[in-house]
């Protein structure tokens, strides 16, 4: 999903039946333009609306280049996002098209938060998908794996893409984000303009601080 700041959650549920109310109740009369526009609330109301229903939630990519990783986006104060961590169930720790530094920090995250850990594919491609996988020993049902995930019962295992690939479906996604989705665009354009403008308060603060 993505919440109205932009930033991307994944929800699971241990039944379907939960999946359908969660999606009909709070999903559905939120959702934006197009199939890959944000929704209308807030990051801390789907928390909120998922937990109701017995959902785990997991921050994917918390560290990446832009704003759809909840620790690089720069709408959330780092004590709000700190309170957003002790919420959400976990957090991916590999994800095959993130670069390195930022699954190095994620990964960090995901064993300083002790919570569950995650991985997958973010697959944009066919090339992509099983490059990262999750998994664990347990009975073969959704409820046995997400619970053995949220008690750290699991493991994350596989590798990034290589960076021509990176830069493939990164170009694959923005000609079709320029095409089918402007509202996400717009998104991009102020979430720039915020960074730029964060960037120069903090210049000018050091230029007073030494001179």
């Amino acid at each position: 999903m993505t919440s109205c700041e932009g930033t991307h959650l994944l929800v699971y549920f241990y039944d379907i039946e939960s999946l359908c109310r969660f999606y009909d109740r709070d999903v559905a009369p939120y959702m934006g333009r197009e199939v890959m526009s944000s929704i209308g609330i807030s990051m801390e109301d789907i928390i909120g609306r998922a937990k109701k229903l017995g959902g785990v939630t997991i921050f994917p990519h918390p560290f990446c280049g832009i704003y759809t990783g909840i620790a690089t986006n720069h709408h959330f104060e780092k004590e709000f996002l700190n309170e957003l961590f002790q919420r959400v169930d976990g957090v991916e720790v590999l994800n095959s098209e993130n670069v390195n530094k930022w699954n190095l920090k994620s990964a960090l995250l995901g064993f300083n938060l002790d919570k569950a850990i995650c991985g997958g594919s973010d697959g944009h491609s066919l090339y992509q998908l099983g490059k990262v996988v999750t998994y664990a020993t347990c009975t073969n049902d959704r409820r046995a794996f997400l619970s053995a995930m949220k008690t750290g019962q699991n493991k994350v295992i596989g590798k990034e893409i290589d960076i021509l690939r990176k830069v493939q479906s990164s170009g694959i996604k923005l000609r079709s984000n320029l095409k089918n989705y402007p509202d996400i665009m717009e998104k991009n354009i102020s979430y720039g303009r915020k960074v730029i403008h964060i960037k120069l308060g903090n210049y000018r603060k050091a230029r007073r601080s030494i001179g």
